[in-house]
Parts: structure tokens; C-alpha cells; sequence
């Protein structure tokens, strides 16, 4: 019959089937849930990237030369004649136009010319000319650290560039006129000369005719007689330069008509740049935005440093979270052990025995005892895929609690290559386990020595032989296993990791049941999925996985589990805290706050 401890309530009686207290099955969490989990773990780190980022930036800001930009607006007014054009060629011709403008006031010649006109000791070239959508007006942005120089820069920069464009379309037209006044002049110096000449002709003609004609001397004949009579006396030579005068004005008429038309079309042609909005002087910086800048770089730094968490633990091939071993290896995790500083001395089973971790091995007792009903458990081969994966201590505390609920129990150290139990319990090594191996293993001979437990004794290791394995998997080591079994109840054996030597691999067979001991961020998964496969090989019946090295603080599969109800309950140093989880009893056992309550009382 089992208890069931309700925290201040009576306790519960009932009778249960075994799957009721193996170990929970985790279903898998959502990949968001470990993603946030990853980033709370990681927190410091990415909050630490973000203060830092934002500060560089911010010093680098305040160490910036501020930059002050000062800004006009033009319109670009183009002439165009009285004929018609499409609305669409229209608004095209004017982007194209705008944007033709804007590359041109940018050019280095206009920005030198500019300078120099506004006697400034350097040219700003830093200079943006943006056409404004869907209007005719473009605005022109001068950035410098003197935000007079700057207002003044644009302000001439649009003045220079009218002038400029001016000149350029004046001088379509500029060959054009210049022939025609060329040939202007021409015809009126022709028109002059041929009237000169006639004039001249006509005079000596009415001289002669008054000094010949008496009524032309005295005034008897009018002008227009006197005139007539003048040019009659050399008819031809005056028709011949009257119709070359009446040609040479002909044609200066028509000449100078053309002129007028070119005139016209240049008038009608030429577009001028007015300016709409003048530039002033500035009077807050446009560079640096220091708040804008720090707020970027700390987002950029916390982005940075999630990339890198995420980029470790994706490199990251250790053990990271116990859902992982229950789907990769198809093996229950049968216990979590918290982490702690294992210290010289008794092990933590006996030092502290109301601590967080010893409770996390009476757990591990009450799931090794539920976890073969069928095939009663007699002896228990503890071992782990690598070195350093915490399997020895786990086999010692272990061992203690078992002997600590009232069953005689027997600790073999069976690591004939590296012993350490006797080290930890403060035992002689000079006999046990491999000196049965050439005397009757019947026997014990005293190999078994007493602990400060009542119900736990030990069989150390002994002297190291040479052929450990070949050892360990013989009939004497049955035989071994056998007579030791006479003494206890319970034998835990301690053993090499699975993958350093075939120690664990051999002995496997002759116990009831093999516990794999893991350490949380320590064992690579590839190396428990291999010692997983190599004990399977050799037919081992694997109980479960054991987790070593839980932080109840950090790890999110054991706060979800059990961490959050086993810490709080007792604590830190042990003390009893109020209960927050049913746990199960066993008679003169402490409460198993790590096992989830039985789902439906069965019969046993």
C-alpha cells in the first residue's frame, strides 16, 4: 500500500498501477516556446550587447562635428509656343527636365564657380537637388558645418545655375542672329552707298541744268521740272541705281523680318528657374540624430547578439533539454538530479539530506523501484557515455537513499580502471571487488565493508588488474554478483563509461537493469545515442536515462517539471517551505515531490 502526502491534507490511500509513476513524458514544446526560453536564458548577454552597442553610439555621436543643412525651393519654368502638345509628352518632357536640372546643379564646375563668387574658403560639395513629384519645383538641400555658409551656398547655387542655364539657350540662337545682323548690316551699309550715289548724281545733274537753262537759273521752272531735266541727262546710270537700291531694301525687309522671327522664337523658348522659397540659416543640426542613432545601434546590437545565441545553440551539440532524450533515444528520462558542488567527504545524501538535491534522488529510488514490476530489480548497473557525465555520484546517492528507506543495500565499485568510491566514502581500496576474482567468490572474505549506514555496505574496486573486461563479463563475476546478492536487497554498481571502454558493455547482461547517467550541456547527444546503441547491441535492459546537472533556475524543461515545486518546497539549505505538488511516500522514506500524481488508482 502507498501514500499519498497532500501537503496539510489526510493522506490518500489507493492502490496504483506502475505507469502511473513513471516518468512523465514531455510532450514536445513548440519551437517558439524554446526560442524564448533561449532568449531568457540569454538575456544578460543580449541586454549587455544592446547597452553596449548604444552607448559606442551614442559616444560616437557626441564626437561627431554637427552637420546643418539648409534648404530652397525653385520652380523651373519652361516657356513653350502657342502650339499644341499632348498632356502626356508634357508631364514627361517636365520629369525629364526637372531631373536633367537636378544632375546639373550638382556638377563641380557650378559648386567652384559658386564658391569663388561667395569668397568661401573650401567648396561644398555636399549638395542634393531632389525634383519635387508631379510639380515643376525642385528643392536643393545644402549640408555644411556652417549653417550660414550653408543658406548662403544655396541661395547663390540657384542664382549661378539661372544664369547658367540662360546663357545655354541664348546661345541656340546666338549663330542664327549673328548671320542675320551680319547680313543686316551689310544691306544698310549697300542701301547707304547706292543712296549716296544717287543723291549725288541728281545733284550734279541739276546743277548742270541751271547752269544751262536760264528759266532753271532765274526760278522760272518749278523743282520737279528742274529734277526731271537733272535726270534726263544720264537716264540710265540713275535707273541702274535705283533698282539696285529697291533690291538692297527688298532684301532688308526680308532679313530683317527673319531676325524678328528668331528673336520671337527665343523669347518663347527659353526656361527660367525663379526661386520660391529662399534659403536661412539652419538652427538644429541635421547630423548626428543621436537619439536615432543610439536607438539603432542598441536594436542592432540586441539583434546582433540574439544571431549569436541562436548560432551557439545551434553549434551547440550537448544535451540541452530532457524532451530531447525522450524523442531521439525512445528511452524515459526516470530521473533529474539537481546541480550542486559534490564536496569532500559524505555525499550530499547524507550531508543534506533535506536538500533539493537529495530529494532528486529519493526520486530516483522511487522510479527505479516502479520502473520493473514484473521483473523485480536486484541489481543496478549505473553507468554513463563519457567521462565527467557525474555516474559514480550518482551510483553513491543513490546507493544511500535506497539504504536510507530501510533496505539492505551493497555499492560496487565495478570502474576497475579509475576507482573513486572508496576516495569519496573514506574507504580502504587494498581489498575488494577484483581480488574475489582468484579466490572462492563465494566467499566475500570480508570485501564488504560497513558505512556509516546501518543498511549500505560497499564492495570497493580493489587493485587494479590487467584485463578489466574480460574480468567483469566472466561466470566468477556471476558468481560474484550471486553472493553479494545474499547480503542486500538492493546492489548498485558503479561501472566505466560505456564509450571509453566495454566494461559497462559486458557487465550489462548480468544485472537487472542499467540506469544512463547524462549531465545536462556536458554530454554530446551523438555520444548517448551511441552508448544507447552499443548497450543495445549486447541486449542490456535499459531502465532509463538519469539527468545529472539541472539548474532548477535555468533549465526550462526542469522549472516546467520539476525544479518549480521540489525547490520551493524545501529550499536552498534544506528547510521545509510550504508545499506547492502532491508527492509520494514510501514508508520511512522522505515525500518524492519530482513524480506527478497518479492519473487513476489501479489494483495491484
Amino acid at each position: 500500500m502507498l501514500y499519498l502526502d497532500t501537503g496539510g491534507m489526510l493522506p490518500i490511500r489507493g492502490n496504483f498501477s506502475m505507469e502511473d509513476f513513471a516518468e512523465p513524458v514531455q510532450q514536445p514544446s513548440t519551437d517558439l516556446r524554446q526560442y524564448l526560453w533561449l532568449l531568457w536564458q540569454w538575456g544578460w548577454f543580449i541586454a549587455l550587447a544592446g547597452v553596449l552597442a548604444a552607448s559606442g553610439a551614442l559616444i560616437l555621436s557626441l564626437l561627431q562635428t554637427p552637420i546643418y543643412a539648409a534648404s530652397t525651393t525653385i520652380l523651373v519654368n519652361e516657356a513653350r509656343s502657342g502650339q499644341y502638345y499632348d498632356s502626356t509628352a508634357i508631364i514627361l518632357t517636365n520629369e525629364k527636365l526637372t531631373r536633367t536640372y537636378a544632375e546639373m546643379m550638382t556638377k563641380r564646375p557650378l559648386l567652384v564657380k559658386v564658391a569663388q563668387k561667395l569668397n568661401l574658403p573650401y567648396v561644398i560639395d555636399t549638395v542634393k537637388v531632389t525634383p519635387v513629384r508631379d510639380t515643376q519645383l525642385m528643392q536643393v538641400i545644402v549640408e555644411d558645418i556652417n549653417p550660414v555658409y550653408a543658406s548662403d551656398f544655396a541661395n547663390e547655387l540657384v542664382n549661378a545655375f539661372a544664369e547658367q542655364l540662360q546663357e545655354m539657350q541664348i546661345s541656340r540662337f546666338k549663330a542664327s542672329k549673328e548671320n542675320l545682323q551680319n547680313q543686316l548690316s551689310y544691306l544698310e551699309q549697300q542701301i547707304q552707298e547706292n543712296s549716296s550715289a544717287l543723291e549725288k548724281i541728281l545733284q550734279e545733274n541739276i546743277s548742270e541744268v541751271k547752269r544751262t537753262n536760264p528759266d532753271a537759273a532765274n526760278g522760272t521752272l518749278s523743282n520737279a521740272t528742274i529734277e526731271n531735266l537733272a535726270r534726263q541727262i544720264n537716264q540710265a546710270e540713275i535707273d541702274r541705281l535705283e533698282t539696285r537700291l529697291a533690291q538692297y531694301r527688298q532684301i532688308y525687309a526680308s532679313v530683317l523680318a527673319s531676325y524678328e522671327q528668331i528673336r520671337l522664337a527665343e523669347a518663347q523658348n527659353i526656361t527660367s528657374i525663379i526661386q520660391v522659397e529662399p534659403a536661412t540659416p539652419p538652427d538644429k543640426p541635421v547630423r548626428p540624430q543621436t537619439l536615432r542613432n543610439t536607438a539603432i545601434a542598441a536594436l542592432v546590437g540586441i539583434f546582433l547578439a540574439i544571431g549569436i545565441v541562436f548560432a551557439l545553440d545551434f553549434l551547440d551539440d550537448t544535451i540541452k533539454s530532457p524532451d530531447w532524450i525522450t524523442t531521439q533515444t525512445k528511452l524515459p528520462v526516470i530521473g533529474t538530479i539537481h546541480t550542486f558542488d559534490p564536496k569532500a567527504g559524505d555525499p550530499v545524501a547524507l550531508s543534506s539530506p533535506r536538500s533539493p538535491v537529495t530529494e532528486s534522488f529519493r526520486s530516483l529510488r522511487t522510479n527505479v523501484r516502479y520502473a520493473s514490476v514484473d521483473h523485480p530489480l536486484r541489481v543496478l548497473l549505473v553507468t554513463s557515455p563519457t567521462p565527467e557525465d557525474g555516474k559514480t555520484t550518482v551510483a553513491i546517492n543513490l546507493a544511500v537513499v535506497i539504504a536510507q528507506s530501510g533496505n539492505r543495500s551493497v555499492l560496487i565499485d565495478a570502474d576497475l580502471r579509475r576507482p573513486r568510491i572508496h576516495k569519496v566514502l573514506g574507504l580502504d581500496n587494498r581489498q575488494g571487488l577484483s581480488g574475489l576474482f582468484i579466490q572462492n567468490p563465494t566467499m566475500l572474505n570480508g570485501a564488504l565493508q560497513q558505512t556509516r549506514l546501518e543498511t549500505l555496505k560497499v564492495l570497493p574496486s580493489g587493485g587494479t588488474p590487467p584485463t578489466p573486461s574480460e574480468l567483469l563479463g566472466s561466470r566468477k563475476m556471476k558468481e560474484i554478483l550471486d553472493s553479494v546478492a545474499s547480503e542486500a536487497e538492493m546492489i548498485v554498481v558503479d561501472t566505466p563509461p560505456v564509450l571509453s571502454v566495454t566494461d559497462a558493455a559486458v557487465l550489462s547482461p548480468l544485472v537487472d537493469g542499467v540506469l544512463l547517467v547524462v549531465k545536462m550541456g556536458t554530454t554530446k547527444q551523438s555520444a548517448l545515442l551511441q552508448a544507447v546503441e552499443q548497450l543495445q547491441q549486447v541486449n542490456a535492459r535499459i531502465l532509463g536515462v538519469v539527468v545529472n546537472g539541472v539548474n532548477p533556475k535555468k533549465s526550462h524543461y526542469y522549472y516546467r517539471n520539476y525544479g518549480y515545486y521540489q525547490y520551493y518546497y524545501y529550499g536552498d539549505n534544506g528547510n521545509l517551505k510550504k508545499k506547492r505538488k502532491t508527492a509520494i511516500s514510501e514508508p520511512g522514506s522522505q515525500p518524492v515531490t519530482s513524480i506527478n500524481p497518479p492519473s487513476k488508482p489501479t489494483s495491484r
